[in-house]
């Protein structure tokens, strides 16, 4: 009983296996398999290696937002200084080099759009909502707190969910209009 009793405090004192997330860097391939999947997209976009962690306000993600990530989501790293990255913030109108899109989990809409940093609670905010099966999306949410802009506020506006995809000579990617958008 007393042996029982001892491997089960040890067990709590080994640490567990740290959640990563796979990234892929092939935006179409991730659009496959998280169709067949069922899971949503998650489309960090920035500059350099490991620039997923550039969205993060504190430099990193946070152990919860990368459980979520390894859990839920089928996850793309879009590096911006390449010429594909560039194409694909362009058409995500992530103009600034760093942001975040969000499919739902049918791949057909975009859930959430945001450029710029984020706080890391904030972010894994996010990811929790937009990973809840039972979610439907109708509109695309976007976060524009963290942004400077001349124009009248619309932090925590929603905008008409995308419904279309037109085809670049480099595959289908996302097209929309300001106000609505496809991931």
């Amino acid at each position: 009983m007393h042996t029982s009793v001892v491997w089960l405090a040890l067990a709590g004192l080994v640490p567990q296996a740290e959640a990563t997330p796979t990234w892929m860097n092939d935006y179409f391939q991730a659009r496959r398999n998280g169709a067949a999947q069922k899971k949503p997209l998650a489309v960090f976009l920035a500059p350099g290696q490991g620039g997923w962690k550039k969205l993060s306000e504190e430099g990193a993600l946070g152990d919860g937002a990368k459980k979520l990530l390894a859990d839920r989501y089928v996850c793309v790293y879009l590096d911006t200084t390449t010429e594909q990255g560039r194409k694909l913030a362009k058409d995500f109108e992530i103009d600034g080099g760093v942001g975040l899109v969000i499919s739902d989990r049918t791949g057909k809409f975009q859930a959430f759009r945001h450029e710029g940093t984020l706080p890391g609670a904030d972010l894994r905010a996010y990811l929790e909502r937009h990973a809840d099966p039972d979610r439907v999306t109708t509109t695309t949410e976007t976060d524009t707190s963290s942004r400077t802009s001349s124009y009248p506020s619309t932090s925590g506006t929603y905008a008409p969910a995308f419904q279309g995809w037109s085809q670049p000579s480099y595959g289908y990617v996302p097209s929309f209009s300001r106000g609505g958008g496809g991931c």
